[in-house]
Order: C-alpha cells, then structure tokens, then sequence
C-alpha cells in the first residue's frame, strides 16, 4: 500500500435512518451519530458519536514528520479495513546506538490511528537490532502512549510523541544494565514460561535457543532470543504478530520482577 492509496479523502457526514410513514419512507437526521465516510468511493467506513474528533491518517503522518524533522527517517505505511485502520513504521536511521560490541540498535517509532473506533490513536517507541532485524520493545513504563479521539487528541499527541523521543536514551541505559546481569537457567526458563500471551511452542523455541548458546547468560541475551522468535518464526498475519510482540515483551518484564531478577 502506498502512501497516496493510504491517504484517501476521509470526511465527516450526517447519518440518516429510514422511517416508514404510510406507503413513504422518509429519512430522518440522528442527532447523536455521525458517519466517516471514504469521500474517494462514497462508501461508510464507520459510525461515530457527535464528540468523536477526527483525526486523518495524512494528518498523523504529517504529526510525526514535523516532530522527526531532524532525523533521516524511513517510511512504511499501511492500511487495514478498507483503509479504516492505519499502521506506520519510522525508523530514525541517523540515530543508531551500539549497545555493546557488535550490537548495534536504531530507534523506531510505530504509530496506528483508525477511523473505526477499534482503537486509539496512538505510537510505540521500539528499537531494532541491525544484526538480526529483531524488533524490541521498549520497557513499559516509557514506551507506548495512546489518546482517545476526543478534543485536543492531535496537540496532546505531538506533545507526547517528543517527549517518548526524547526519552530513548533512557531505554539504552535499561538495556545496557540488562546486558551485564546473569541470570540463571531455572530462572530464565521460569520467565519464558509465564508468558502465556505467546504459544507454547514458540516459548519453548526461546528456550532451547539460549540453552544452546552458552556465552548468553544475561538478561538481554534472553530478550533476544525471545525478539527473535517473535520477529522471524511466527506463521502468522502482520497484525498477529505485532499483537505478540506487544504482548510478550510485556510480560518478558513483568517475569522479571516477578522473580526479582530486576527491581
């Protein structure tokens, strides 16, 4: 999908439902709905309440753009549902940090707004290893932030993509204490395990991977592996396994505190 197909004309209409009076339909206004309406087909994409803001695709890419002005970015952007739902991929390619030796990340930013309601607009700071294309997620608490479309979303929305920008320095820092802390087999195994969010077999493919690698002993050796499996292994859709990685990177570190291998 590119980015001219991505970016259709998406507007806002009143609703009208059909009212039989004698041998007569007639079509009355709602007053609590309105309709967002793909204006390239004439076709309904969904139907909203008056207090919805709309906020186009093209509006957010242009959001993220203005906020990524000094960065070398590259671009991918697709749509989802005839267009209703739309997932953006930036990676800031002049802002690539060496971990440790060898082990070289970029910062990625992936934003989602729909026309739909089936989510918020909203974007994740990610990371991405250059060795292998492992796709990472940021630890929780500075990652990801999602606004309702209501009011003053698009100002709150720039105001929060900086900041969290801002912020990836902070994410290297945690992984960097990540690559110097041990972690037993019991226990790394334990933490594979909890993740019922990612099938059993692929919980089981993080395991014998990192058992087989004996010089991988720390916490971001078993991260890897699990960014591995869910970046490259998954037979699943794109959607599918962007849910999982969201999902067991979230509970990767909620395991390690449940076994207070970090605080």
């Amino acid at each position: 999908m590119t980015n001219e197909e991505a970016f259709f004309k998406v507007e806002e209409r009143d609703m009208y439902f059909p009212i039989e009076k004698g041998k007569r339909r007639l079509y009355e206004k709602t007053e609590g709905y309105k309709g967002i309406i793909n204006a390239d087909k004439d076709q309904l994409i969904s139907v909203v309440s008056k207090n919805y803001t709309l906020i186009k695709h093209v509006e957010v890419v242009r959001m993220v753009r203005k906020v990524l002005s000094n960065y070398r970015v590259e671009e991918n952007i697709r749509v989802a549902q005839e267009g209703a739902q739309m997932f953006a991929r930036f990676a800031l390619d002049n802002d690539k940090s060496e971990l440790r030796r060898g082990d070289i990340i970029k910062p990625i930013i992936e934003v989602s707004n729909c026309y739909d309601m089936t989510f918020r607009l909203g974007f994740e700071l990610c990371a991405e290893r250059l060795v292998c294309t492992n796709g990472m997620r940021l630890p929780i608490k500075i990652s990801k932030v999602a606004r309702k479309h209501i009011g003053t979303v698009a100002e709150d929305f720039t105001k929060s993509l900086a900041e969290v920008v801002n912020k990836w320095k902070d994410a290297l820092g945690i992984w960097r204490s990540w690559s110097t802390l041990k972690v037993e087999p019991a226990t790394g195994y334990a933490v594979i395990e909890s993740i019922d969010g990612l099938p059993k077999k692929f919980r089981r493919q993080v395991t014998e991977r990192w058992m087989s690698e004996p010089g991988d002993s720390t916490i971001y050796d078993l991260y890897n592996h699990l960014t591995w499996v869910t970046s490259h292994t998954l037979e699943t859709t794109v959607d599918r396994q962007r849910e999982l990685e969201i999902v067991s990177s979230k509970q990767f570190e909620e395991a390690l505190r449940k076994q207070a291998v970090i605080a």
